[in-house]
Formats: structure tokens, C-alpha cells, sequence
């Protein structure tokens, strides 16, 4: 199953925020519904489960799709420019625990994705807000800005996040992220969608992240 989609994700470094915009042809297999799981890559080690919305496909990136991703996000957004070797670096570290796409939408695959980073010590919720807040500012659709608040999940205190983010073209797409640690591993869980979408993606989002607990 292909699709063409922008793809957005967002990498939390020390207090920090770093975005890219993908463009680009995938396939994958179909998990729809299954529940999904992620070790953090060290053993014993924090993990997390999401439950996927039923019909959502759950897509494995190789390191040839990170990097074409890459190229094509520096290529439509220029002023990624200067953070390029930096995202490259934590895409290819294996930070992207999870890629999967709903339906197609004004020509956009909805997706979400969850990123884990080791970070220095354990972050509060209010931490990783501000930084999401400085980082995206940049990359928000002129006129608008990044904004959110605190919420509680039932895998703890989290920011839940929102970015006006232009592709070109006069449109532009919804990103939603939950911002949240674990120890010292932060885990930011992004959904992105049309505009004309962003009220049943949040309504979707919001309870996929019911569902996020960690094992």
C-alpha cells in the first residue's frame, strides 16, 4: 500500500526541538488496529505502547528512507538548513520508534509518529513545553504560533502541543504533539493532518493517547 505524504516529526534534544518536514513515496504492511509496542534499545530499558486507530498502517523506515526524507525536507524548507546534520544524526540513531498513516485527506496521508531520546535527567512536562515552544516558533505558518498547555495522561503529566505548519502552496497541515518522560527518556508523540481535519484528529489523538502507557 503507497502513499504520499509530508511527513513531520519532532526530535527533543537537551531542552530542545528540532523539526523536519518529509515528503516522500512509501510502502508498508498492514498492522491496522494491532497494539504496538518499543523497547528504548538498552535492556531492561523504558518501553511504551500505543494502541494504532483501527485501519491505520504501521510503516518500518530503513536508514535509505530517513535519509531521503531528509534530503527532501532540506530541499522544500531551507531554513532546516542549518539543524540538518543534527536531525540526521537522531533519525539515524533509531529515535523513530513508530511511523503509521490513516487515510488520505486533501491529497495528505494523516499520520503519527513517536520519537524516544535519552536525555541528561528526567524532564518535566513544563520543560519539554518550553522547548517545543522556542524550537517551533521558527517553523510556524506566519501570523500564527506554536501553543499548548499541560494535561494529564494516564502515563503521567504531559504537554500537548499545536503548530499551524505551512507545505507551500497556500496550505498547510496541523501537527499535533505529546511531549512527556519517563526517567531521562523523553517521548513525543506527533499527529499531523489537514487543517479542515484538525478538530477529528484531535478528538482521535486524544484518545489514542489514552491508550499510551509504559509496560
Amino acid at each position: 500500500m503507497s502513499f504520499r505524504v509530508l511527513r513531520q516529526w519532532i526530535l527533543v534534544g537537551t531542552g530542545a526541538v528540532l523539526a523536519a518536514l518529509m515528503l516522500a513515496a512509501c510502502s508498508g504492511k498492514d498492522n491496522s488496529g494491532r497494539p504496538l509496542s518499543t523497547s528504548s534499545g538498552s535492556p531492561g530499558g523504558p518501553s511504551f505502547m500505543l494502541d494504532t486507530p483501527n485501519g491505520w498502517t504501521a510503516v518500518d523506515l530503513t536508514a535509505d528512507d530517513v535519509n531521503s526524507f531528509i534530503d527532501e525536507a532540506v530541499k522544500a524548507n531551507p531554513g532546516l538548513k542549518a539543524s540538518e546534520p543534527a536531525i540526521r544524526e537522531m533519525a539515524l540513531s533509531g529515535s523513530i520508534k513508530l511511523v503509521a498513516f490513516g487515510e488520505t485527506f486533501e491529497g495528505f496521508a494523516e499520520n503519527l509518529n513517536v520519537v524516544v531520546l535519552d536525555q541528561p535527567k528526567e524532564l518535566a512536562a513544563s520543560e519539554l513545553q518550553q522547548a517545543y515552544l522556542q524550537e517551533m516558533t521558527p517553523l510556524a505558518l506566519p501570523g500564527t504560533s506554536p501553543q499548548g498547555e499541560l494535561t494529564d495522561l494516564p502515563a503521567g503529566k504531559a504537554a500537548k502541543m499545536f503548530t499551524q505548519i505551512s507545505i507551500g502552496q497556500g496550505k498547510s497541515i496541523a501537527s499535533l504533539a505529546y511531549m512527556l518522560s519517563n526517567g531521562n527518556r523523553s517521548f513525543t508523540v506527533t499527529f499531523s493532518c489537514p487543517m479542515s481535519r484538525l478538530g477529528a484528529m484531535e478528538r482521535l489523538a486524544d484518545s489514542v493517547m489514552q491508550t499510551f502507557r509504559f509496560p
